[in-house]
């Protein structure tokens, strides 16, 4: 499997700070699954209803081969009609508030109206 659970753990921290503030419903009520697969990969958080996509992003991902498969995996969801939002863990660690205003936002315009 592809972008599997390993290359979630240098994140641990700030996944589970992250999940803690939109778990059961917290963000805007929206449901939120936690490394839920989309085809061949495993995705950080997924706003089902939003078909909204989160990846916190270590330093792996900043390499160049880290950097080629983001943008292969982003391609392969947003060809699945996914919206992607990524964010630095640095960024979520230091504007927790803001990441999560930013991840309301799009996952507010991603979701169909009823």
């Amino acid at each position: 499997m592809t972008g599997g659970r390993t290359s979630r753990r240098g994140s641990g921290d700030v996944g589970a700070r992250f999940w803690n503030r939109v778990a059961h419903r917290a963000l805007g009520g929206f449901k939120v699954r936690r490394e839920a697969p989309i085809g061949p990969y495993v995705v950080d958080f997924l706003f089902e209803e939003a078909r909204l996509v989160v990846e916190l992003d270590g330093d792996q991902h900043r390499s160049p081969r880290g950097l080629a498969h983001d943008r292969a995996r982003d391609a392969f969801l947003r060809a699945e009609g996914y919206a992607v939002l990524r964010f630095p863990n640095a960024r979520v660690r230091e504007d927790m508030d803001g990441v999560l205003g930013e991840v309301m936002e799009a996952a507010r315009l991603q979701t169909p109206a009823s």
